[in-house]
C-alpha cells in the first residue's frame, strides 16, 4: 500500500514538474520563413473559428442542438486555441496581416489574454461534457469575450 502511494505521489510530482516547465519556455519554432509563421497562426484561428461557429449555429437554433457534436468542437477549440501563439513572431519589413504592432509592445499583455483564451475554451469543454445547455451558453459567451476583447486591442479593423 505504500508503495502504490509513494509511485502515486512521483507520479503526480513529475507530472507536475513537466508541466511547470513546459509552461515556462516558448516551444521552439519549425518556420523556415517569417510568412510561414503568419500563415500558420492564421489557419489555427481559421480552425477555431470554424469550430466555434458552429457551437453558435446550434446554440442560436439555426441548426440542430447535437450534444455529442458540441464537445467535438469544444475539444477542438481547446485544443486549438494553444496554437496560434508560436505562429506570432517579430520580424521587420514582414506583412502581419491583421496583427496590430502593439502585439510585440505589450507582448506580456498579449500573452496574457491568450492565455485567457485557452482558459475560457478548456471551460468550454466542461461545460459541453456538462450536458448543460445553459452552461455551455455562458461558457461560449465567455470564451467569446475573450475572442473579442484580444481582437479589439490587437487586431486591424
Amino acid at each position: 500500500m505504500r508503495k502504490k502511494l509513494t509511485l502515486s505521489l512521483l507520479a503526480i510530482l513529475t507530472s507536475t514538474a513537466m508541466t511547470v516547465s513546459i509552461a515556462d519556455t516558448s516551444p521552439s519554432t519549425n518556420f523556415k520563413k517569417p510568412e510561414d509563421a503568419v500563415k500558420y497562426r492564421q489557419s489555427a484561428f481559421s480552425m477555431m473559428a470554424y469550430n466555434f461557429g458552429d457551437i453558435g449555429t446550434m446554440l442560436k437554433g439555426k441548426k440542430p442542438y447535437n450534444a455529442a457534436s458540441v464537445i467535438t468542437r469544444a475539444e477542438n477549440v481547446a485544443a486549438l486555441s494553444k496554437l496560434p501563439l508560436e505562429g506570432f513572431v517579430q520580424s521587420d519589413g514582414l506583412d502581419q496581416r491583421d496583427a496590430l504592432d502593439k502585439i510585440w509592445t505589450e507582448k506580456a499583455k498579449f500573452n496574457e489574454k491568450m492565455k485567457t483564451l485557452q482558459q475560457s475554451a478548456s471551460m468550454l469543454v466542461v461545460a459541453a461534457k456538462s450536458g448543460d445547455r445553459k452552461a455551455v451558453q455562458k461558457a461560449f459567451m465567455t470564451t467569446g469575450k475573450s475572442c473579442k476583447s484580444c481582437h479589439d486591442d490587437y487586431k486591424k479593423d
